[in-house]
């Protein structure tokens, strides 16, 4: 098992995991992330959660922190 975080971004349903770290994250809370795209903001879809190893495409990309007003500005 491996613990993960659910990130939903602006234009798509889909959920994509991204890996806490040792940080405890809330349904709703909008964090910055890493993706192919580039840098990206996203929100959380669902807090902290074990799922199977077999679930997650590797590499599991961390979470880079929590949005900030600034994030909020250039989106």
């Amino acid at each position: 098992m491996i613990n993960v975080v659910g990130i939903r971004f602006k234009n798509a349903n889909k959920i994509y995991f991204f890996d806490p770290e040792e940080n405890k994250y809330e349904k709703g809370e909008h964090v910055v992330v890493e993706t192919v795209r580039g840098v990206e903001m996203g929100e959380v879809a669902f807090s902290n959660r074990r799922v199977p190893k077999e679930s997650v495409v590797a590499p599991l990309v961390p979470i880079m922190r929590r949005a900030v007003k600034k994030d909020f500005e250039k989106l």
